[in-house]
């Protein structure tokens, strides 16, 4: 699944306004590319044993176009829940 244009542009919005919007913290540079999906953080309760399909968050991802440093954002926290059921 791909980000349409108006999605791309209601999370870069969400981003902005949440004041999301500073050089990567890794090199300084400016410049981030949106990744094109959602991301799914697994919460788990035990380091030795993957549970799949339990609670987890959902996020949205950047990644600076120098270093590629990744930064992951909770869907809910940047994007209205009316937005989030693409």
């Amino acid at each position: 699944m791909s980000f349409s244009q108006e999605k791309k542009e209601q999370i870069v919005a969400g981003l902005n306004h949440k004041g999301a919007n500073k050089p990567c913290e890794r090199c300084g540079n400016e410049s981030f590319e949106l990744l094109d999906g959602y991301f799914r953080q697994d919460v788990q309760n035990d380091l030795h044993n993957v549970n799949l399909g339990g609670p987890n968050v959902p996020t949205i991802a950047t990644a600076c176009s120098n270093c590629g440093n990744l930064s992951f954002f909770a869907v809910g926290a940047i994007l209205p829940a009316d937005m989030t059921n693409e």
